[in-house]
């Protein structure tokens, strides 16, 4: 409804609080879809999708989402993508939904935990064979930064770096857990 109401002519404030319900409500969607995504891992019933799709047109995606919210916090964001002699028309097989949960998860962290400076994403081929092509994502940024002592916490369920880390940046806690996870699917 929220969609439907953006798509009215509305006044400056009433535009505001449109938008306000519409970015409060994906935020309840993506808890409650993480929430579901954990179950599935847990119960070993989290499917990876095989399908042909373009992996430039995925990471277009994703950057132009988060590149507002980038730019909201004046940080740098910058994506260097080198697909070699495959260039944009590169199609791979694979499941385009979870490398874009994927890369999101990534890049929201950096962008939420990094206060001023940059947040990049590198993505290049690493190896290719006749039956295989190994992409490289790498994701940086000049943040805060997480101690190695907290580093392995943060792939378990509903943890952050700390307790203040949920009140302060939001958020649940699953987005690494469920990225480490899908990742185990594929290796």
């Amino acid at each position: 409804m929220a969609e439907i109401l953006l798509d009215t002519p509305l006044e400056g404030e009433q535009r505001e609080f449109a938008e306000n319900i519409q970015r409060s409500a994906n935020a309840l969607l993506t808890v409650i879809n993480d929430i579901l995504d954990i179950s599935k891992v847990e119960s070993g019933r989290l499917d990876i999708e095989e399908v042909q799709f373009s992996l430039p047109l995925v990471i277009q995606d994703v950057t132009k989402m988060l590149s507002l919210d980038a730019e909201r916090k004046k940080l740098q964001f910058d994506h260097i993508v080198d697909f070699g002699e495959f260039g944009e028309n590169m199609t791979v097989i694979g499941d385009p939904g979870r490398v874009r949960q994927i890369l999101t998860n990534l890049l929201t962290n950096s962008i939420k935990f990094t206060h001023e400076g940059f947040v990049k994403l590198v993505v290049s081929v690493e190896k290719e064979d006749e039956d295989v092509i190994v992409v490289k994502f790498v994701v940086k940024d000049s943040g805060i930064g997480i101690d190695e002592d907290v580093q392995q916490k943060l792939f378990q369920p509903f943890t952050q770096a700390d307790s203040s880390t949920a009140r302060r940046f939001g958020g649940t806690g699953l987005g690494l857990t469920i990225s480490k996870n899908v990742c185990s699917l594929w290796f």
